[in-house]
């Protein structure tokens, strides 16, 4: 599993960063900030994962992991919530909108992951069944 220490990101080359606007409350800007940060945290992530790396092959790894990056990211711009439903709904919303390309590569690797495993076991029985 590759782990990255927190506010390791690169760059922000693609990301969002929220504007400040006279309408916005602090609590919206304080959201859109760390919603910024946990875009970056997972893409610095994407970046440095390798071949043997969970986090962007197996999607529980990877909502694992993105759930954390966001809850440190929520924590660094010290915004609070009623509630841990809120913190989760707020999650769930960031993790399936602004996250939606990047979970439909992490099930794509998956699938072609566990193809290639699965086609290698199909091979190695095959082999075996043949010398016997």
């Amino acid at each position: 599993l590759c782990l990255l220490p927190f506010g390791t990101a690169m760059g922000t080359e693609g990301n969002h960063q929220p504007e400040a606007s006279s309408s916005m409350q602090p609590e919206d800007q304080k959201l859109g900030e760390a919603i910024a940060c946990g875009v970056r945290e997972n893409a610095a992530m994407m970046q440095r994962c390798g071949l043997f790396c969970l986090f962007n092959k197996i999607p529980k790894a990877h909502k694992a992991i993105s759930k954390t990056n966001l809850q440190q990211c929520l924590v660094h711009t010290r915004l609070g919530f009623r509630s841990k439903a809120e913190a989760l709904q707020v999650f769930e919303d960031w993790y399936n909108k602004d996250l939606a390309h990047e979970v439909v590569t992490v099930w794509n690797n998956f699938y072609i992951f566990s193809a290639v495993v699965g086609l290698v076991i199909l091979v190695v029985l095959v082999r075996r069944f043949q010398k016997s």
